[in-house]
Parts: structure tokens; C-alpha cells; sequence
């Protein structure tokens, strides 16, 4: 039997979510529940850890949806406001486990992690009530000792996602590989040679039409088949897909099983 490893999807939505605020579109005031979705983020539990990638502004949403009360790692793809503006919320995950989190990222998201959340990393002021964090800077593979034995690495692989630095992320446990790659626009040789026949691949698909900073569905189904993982998950999905339109739609996709992720969905890579 293979140890335990779920992707639970926190949130498949884009930076304004959708339902997007004041639009009047199909998708947005779809009665369909996988058309709704909350920023992206992911909740990782493999080998007896629980992972979380991305802290997006939905994060207390997402928590007290799935009844999240532990962290033991947090793993940032980089510092924009969708996913990392729920990083406050931590600090009752902080109480609930009276720990601090080890939070890893790229060198130049911890320093605007330091600069945005400057509160967190002052001298402490009586009553005051902040996340407990340990910054750990991301410059190449780690390992994590998993309490079901064995160890979790995490592999960073570098892409391209306009003038921020941003990381996606390579899972391994138990024999197992999980590349999840939120916001992307281009890869770096490195990064497809690190992400080729990977287990399950999930990845930036934005819209139909091209963005100067994410992945159409076009780009997106090319660099899949390229890839060629065994599984293929699309997520940070704006609001001009239908949930229901692009399932039937990709249903028809191969050689790689691909299909649209929604928030709530879980997984196994």
C-alpha cells in the first residue's frame, strides 16, 4: 500500500476570483459551483505532513472550509497579492499548534515578504497578535523527514512570470512526482527538463486569449503535451472559461488525461 499523498485544491481562481466583482458574464453569475472559485492555492498532506502552498487573501475562507489546524510548511511561488496576502491568517494556525512554521520561498520574495509584512518581524509590542515564522530561503532541493517514514523533497524550478520572481514547485515522495506551476508564462529549459513525466503536472491556464504574464489554454495544453506527465490539472483559471464547457472540451485531449481543477477538488499524484 503507498503512503499517504493528497493535493486537496484550496482555491483554482485567478487574482480577482471569480465571480469576478461588478461582471456580468455567464461564468460569473453561473449556478454551476465549480465556476466559483477562490484565489489559488493548494494543501498538500504527504507522508504525515501537511504543506501549504500559497497563502492567498481567501485563505480563512479556504481554512474554515476544509477545517485546516495544521501547517507544518509553507512553500510561496512569489510575493503577489493573491498569493501571499493571507499570510496573516497563520498566526491562528501559530496558536493551534503553539509552533512557528518554517515559510520557504526565493531570496527576493522573503526580502518583500520581510518589507510587506514588516510588522511581523519587529520587536514584539505587548498585545500584539502576528504570524510566528521562520524564513528559509529556497535555492535548490530540500528534504523534509516525513513522520510516516522516509523523506519529502521539494525541488524549486524557476519560470517565467513578467518581472517577479517566481518559483513553481517539484513534490517527491514514496516514488511520486508532483510539479505544480500556478502562474507561468514561459520555462526555462531547467524547468521542463524538471517537470518532463512528472506524475501529475498542474498549471497556469489563465484564458483563451494571450496575457503578457500567464499561460493561455493554447500555451498551456503544448507545454502538457511537451511535458508529457502521466496527469495534467489546470488551475488559476480566469473567468472566461466555463468550468462545464472546458471539462467537455478536454475530455478529447491526448495523449495526457487533462482536466480543469476547482476548488475542493483532492487528489492523489
Amino acid at each position: 500500500m503507498l503512503p499517504s499523498y493528497k493535493i486537496l485544491f484550496l482555491g483554482s481562481g485567478t487574482s480577482a476570483g471569480v465571480p469576478m466583482v461588478a461582471c456580468d458574464c455567464p461564468v460569473c453569475h453561473s449556478s454551476d459551483p465549480h465556476d466559483r472559485s477562490t484565489r489559488s492555492s493548494i494543501y498538500i498532506s504527504v507522508g504525515g505532513l501537511k504543506i501549504l502552498v500559497d497563502t492567498s487573501p481567501d485563505f480563512r475562507e479556504q481554512a474554515l472550509r476544509h477545517d485546516i489546524r495544521r501547517v507544518d510548511h509553507i512553500f510561496i511561488t512569489h510575493a503577489h497579492v493573491d498569493h501571499l496576502f493571507g499570510l496573516d491568517d497563520i498566526r491562528r494556525i501559530n496558536t493551534v499548534q503553539n509552533t512557528d512554521i518554517p515559510l520557504h520561498a526565493a531570496p527576493e520574495t522573503l526580502t518583500d515578504i520581510r518589507r510587506i509584512f514588516d510588522y511581523v518581524f519587529r520587536d514584539p509590542i505587548p498585545g500584539t497578535y502576528r504570524p510566528q515564522l521562520t524564513l528559509l530561503e529556497m535555492r535548490g532541493p530540500i528534504l523534509i523527514d516525513a513522520p510516516a517514514g522516509g523523506q519529502v523533497e521539494v525541488a524549486p524550478v524557476d519560470v517565467v512570470h513578467g518581472h517577479t520572481k517566481t518559483l513553481g514547485y517539484v513534490f517527491t515522495y514514496a516514488g511520486r512526482r508532483f510539479g505544480y506551476v500556478p502562474d507561468c508564462h514561459e520555462m526555462p529549459p531547467a524547468t521542463k527538463a524538471a517537470l518532463s513525466s512528472i506524475d501529475l503536472l498542474v498549471i497556469d491556464t489563465l484564458k483563451r486569449t494571450p496575457h503578457p504574464t500567464h499561460l493561455t489554454l493554447e500555451a498551456a495544453l503544448s507545454f502538457i503535451d511537451e511535458l508529457k506527465p502521466r496527469r495534467a490539472l489546470l488551475t488559476h483559471i480566469g473567468h472566461s472559461l466555463s468550468h462545464a464547457e472546458l471539462e467537455a472540451e478536454l475530455a478529447a485531449h491526448g495523449p495526457v488525461k487533462v482536466a480543469p481543477a476547482y476548488d475542493g477538488l483532492e487528489v492523489e499524484p
